[in-house]
């Protein structure tokens, strides 16, 4: 990635670090934040990048990821002056998420925007397939309910992303569809065929906040880490600690 975006990275994941570490949680209240990326951040050590992607690639990029953390040191986004929930996703799918539309609550900073730069990213489109014994069975585990085979009613929210989904007869928001059965997102389609659903997915993550590969369109039109920033999170400004 161009130093730029591994600038707005830097602060965005410090700034995020430094939000947990003012709200106590109850999960690991012997820590601020936890390596479990599906509750707080996906962090790895020097030696697991090292088995992860060898020697070449932190000979390669080490130094460069430093020197941008260093580049911006001691520098947050805040919003009223508070340090922001700095969230961040791979991908969206040409746009961003509103939270309230992800998590049920709204945050001023975090709503959706226009995210182009998503469309270059290798993972923007997945297809997932879904054999109808697995969807029953899975379907009937969350609901205790037997479904048929048919797809009823979707409701989308203004970003395009399942909001609601009739499966076989059981109403499912498209958070728990996407847990259920592990999609890159809850923006897709659905289709029928062979016995199967295939699911057609477009972007990675839960899409809300900064896409790290929507942050590449921005720098072909030249944005520095600051534009990034204030982009992905409107309202917000860059301050040192």
């Amino acid at each position: 990635f161009h130093e730029e975006a591994l600038k707005a990275q830097a602060v965005a994941a410090r700034t995020y670090i430094i939000n947990k570490s003012l709200k106590p949680d109850n999960d690991h209240p012997n820590a601020d934040v936890c390596t479990d990326s599906t509750h707080c951040k996906a962090y790895i050590s020097n030696d697991e990048i090292v088995k992860k992607h060898g020697k070449n690639w932190m000979g390669e990029y080490s130094g460069k990821i430093k020197n941008c953390i260093n580049k911006t040191a001691g520098e947050i986004a805040v919003y009223l002056d508070e340090p922001i929930e700095a969230v961040f996703h791979s991908t969206g799918s040409g746009v961003t998420e509103n939270a309230k539309d992800v998590w049920g609550s709204d945050v001023p900073y975090l709503v959706s925007v226009e995210s182009p730069g998503d469309m270059l990213s290798p993972v923007f489109e997945n297809d997932i397939t879904v054999s109808f014994s697995e969807l029953k069975d899975k379907i009937y585990e969350k609901s205790g309910i037997e479904i048929s085979p048919y797809i009823g009613e979707i409701l989308r929210n203004e970003s395009g992303s399942v909001k609601n989904i009739n499966l076989g007869g059981v109403s499912l928001e498209g958070v728990e569809v996407r847990s259920i059965f592990s999609l890159p997102s809850t923006n897709f389609t659905v289709t029928a065929a062979d016995n199967s659903f295939i699911f057609h997915c477009k972007g990675k993550g839960h899409g809300v906040g900064m896409s790290q590969n929507g942050v590449k369109g921005m720098l072909e039109a030249q944005y520095g880490y600051q534009d990034i920033l204030s982009h992905y999170f409107p309202g917000t400004q860059i301050t040192v600690l």
